[in-house]
């Protein structure tokens, strides 16, 4: 425990680095996979179908399911269940045909239906009846990815649906394969593009009869296993000397051989909020920027002295502002969270101005393109082309897998992804750095 070293507890965070590590491949699978059940396996591709005939030949029942009608899937897995429990699940959906990476919007939200909502939303239905059944114990969970074999730290992203494989594999990981440790198996196996269909069939075999203890592996293009290691350790953080540490970060970003020397017109979508607000005011105070903030929210239309409040000043006000909702027959809670957001960007407006800061704040959602564009038009008129993005904006309920509802899960999407696409789009003719 950190409180028993000889450091002050409250000068330690936690440093956490991503690494990739070579491990030995592993020996070549002889017996038939240790699968106690029937199979699912979601794809339309080569790689699907030779996985189903090599689980076939072992003597497994599998099935496949195209992604073709995303919308008749969830139907397809309670009838296939009708039949017995499904005790294992592929999603080998990030080898499908897809069209070439495109940021057209129509393209782009046909991959992100079918290549990340479809298989989040049937993962979800099978994990709830594996539950119900009271199977978790005897399922596994594998997701396969294309990022190149190292989960895309070196090398171009073209499949990217794989990352939300990625994430969801680890998700349920951190969910239900904690809790049920070396029961329950969730990994996601990462393969190049280059990689024949037997190579990675036969690698996907090998690693689900091995059912070693890494969550990430990747097998690269020089047919390396590769694993992706979070390393951590305590690094004490010295108050009297943080501002030292800053001015020299700062001189070693000026000086350094980087392409990016922040300057010029910069926009940062959730900027007037959160750590990206605080992101937003050290950008701003260590270079020549001009910014223009985007948000959901409307301008902040309040009495400028309850961003001054105390915290027994600001729970009386939440008090009077919930009730108030309750007379009108609105939400209280979603009322007083409307009045925190403002709060909060309003203090963060005036912090701004009051540091000299050129800040200008803009509603806009960002995954709404046409809204978007007519914003970016307005902030060119002003203070001309735009010269860098930093994007922040997004939406979180943290909540239990099976409890994740559509609307949700479309929101953080449409904010995080949907929003990234919008912007790379509508700036690709700005001068960006």
């Amino acid at each position: 425990p950190l409180a028993e070293r000889s450091v002050n507890t409250a000068n330690v965070c936690q440093r956490h680095v991503l690494r990739v590590r070579v491990k030995p491949v592993l020996g070549q699978q002889t017996k038939s996979m240790p699968l106690n059940g029937p199979v699912l396996i979601l794809g339309n591709n080569e790689v699907a179908n030779s996985f189903a005939t090599r689980l076939q030949a072992e003597g497994h029942e599998a099935t496949s399911l195209p992604t073709d009608h995303p919308e008749e899937l969830i139907g397809r897995l309670d009838s296939l269940w009708q039949r017995g429990p499904i005790s294992h699940l592929f999603l080998l959906t990030a080898f499908d045909s897809v069209p070439d990476l495109t940021l057209e919007q129509t393209q782009w939200n046909t991959r992100r239906r079918r290549g990340v909502l479809a298989p989040y939303f049937l993962t979800q239905r099978w994990m709830e009846l594996v539950q119900s059944h009271e199977l978790l114990a005897s399922s596994s969970f594998i997701a396969c990815s294309v990022l190149g074999g190292n989960f895309g730290l070196a090398d171009t992203v073209w499949r990217v649906e794989s990352g939300a494989m990625s994430g969801l594999a680890k998700a349920l990981n951190v969910e239900f394969g904690q809790r049920q440790q070396d029961v329950f198996l969730s990994k996601v196996i990462d393969f190049s593009a280059s990689h024949s269909s037997e190579q990675v069939v036969d690698w996907i075999a090998r690693e689900v009869s091995a059912r070693t203890p890494e969550v990430e592996v990747g097998y690269n293009d020089q047919n390396e296993r590769v694993v992706i290691h979070a390393h951590s350790e305590p690094h004490v953080v010295k108050s009297e000397s943080d501002e030292t540490d800053l001015q020299q970060a700062t001189h070693q970003a000026k000086t350094s051989n980087t392409t990016i020397s922040p300057a010029g017109t910069w926009l940062i979508s959730g900027g007037a909020r959160g750590v990206t607000a605080e992101v937003a005011k050290q950008v701003a105070l260590q270079f020549p920027v001009k910014l223009h903030l985007l948000g959901s929210s409307p301008p902040p239309d309040i009495d400028p002295a309850w961003t001054k409040h105390t915290e027994e000043q600001r729970q009386t006000l939440k008090k009077e502002v919930c009730a108030a909702a309750a007379r009108r027959g609105d939400r209280p809670l979603a009322a007083w969270t409307r009045v925190e957001k403002a709060i909060e960007i309003a203090a963060n407006l005036d912090d701004f101005a009051n540091r000299g800061i050129h800040a200008v704040y803009h509603q806009c959602d960002v995954s709404d393109r046409s809204s978007l564009a007519s914003v970016l038009e307005s902030i060119r008129r002003t203070d001309g082309s735009i010269n860098g993005v930093i994007h922040g904006a997004g939406f979180e309920r943290s909540c239990r897998f099976s409890k994740k509802k559509p609307a949700e899960v479309d929101l953080t999407l449409s904010a995080k992804v949907d929003g990234a696409a919008a912007l790379m789009e509508l700036t690709a003719d700005d001068s960006l750095q």
